[in-house]
C-alpha cells in the first residue's frame, strides 16, 4: 500500500497524477491546493511519497515539502512544474 500526497493547486493535473500514480502502484491519495493545506493533510496521514507543483495559489510546494520534512523527516518528493 503506498499513500501519495499530491500538491497541486490545478485540479485537472492533479487528477491526472493520480491516475499515472493509481498505474504505477498507489493506493491512496490526498490532495492539497495551498501550503498549509498540504502540511494539514501530511499530518492527518503521512504519505509515503509526495509530488508537489513549485507554485501554489497560496505558499509554494518547495515550502510546504520543508515544513513536512522538518516534522516527519525524509520522504521521496517529485517536484512538478
Amino acid at each position: 500500500m503506498c499513500h501519495v500526497l499530491i500538491i497541486e493547486d490545478e485540479a485537472l493535473i492533479a487528477l491526472d497524477l493520480q491516475d499515472v500514480l493509481s498505474g504505477a502502484g498507489a493506493t491512496s491519495f490526498d490532495f492539497a491546493e495551498t501550503q498549509a493545506d498540504a502540511v494539514a493533510a501530511a499530518r492527518l496521514r503521512r504519505p509515503d511519497v509526495i509530488t508537489s507543483d513549485v507554485m501554489l495559489r497560496e505558499g509554494t510546494g518547495p515550502n510546504a515539502v520543508a515544513d513536512i520534512q522538518s516534522e516527519m523527516g525524509p520522504l521521496p518528493v517529485i517536484f512538478i512544474t
